[in-house]
């Protein structure tokens, strides 16, 4: 093909143009899946935080002697109380 063929069906305008198009496609894409990403990070920061401080509640009541520790050292975690010694 020509340049001329080119200039005569504006190729060279349409590429540009689809180029912009896909880049602008590929920085949405990244922000979003970089956002997903520092989401479900967060969550499993969160889950961490969260079971630490069940044991280091588990250990506080063991040390204090108000439940006796199950075999595994762990508790179940109930919101109404303290711990939850379950023997299986």
């Amino acid at each position: 093909m020509t340049r001329r063929q080119v200039a005569e069906l504006h190729l060279d305008e349409r590429f540009n143009t689809g180029r912009e198009v896909l880049g602008k496609h590929l920085a949405t894409s990244q922000k979003k899946v970089s956002s997903a990403f520092n989401n479900l990070w967060a969550d499993i920061e969160e889950r961490r935080e969260a079971q630490r401080k069940r044991q280091e509640e588990y250990k506080a009541a063991v040390a204090a002697g108000t439940i006796a520790p199950n075999a595994a050292g762990r508790c179940e975690y109930i919101p109404s109380a303290m711990c939850m010694v379950t023997f299986r």
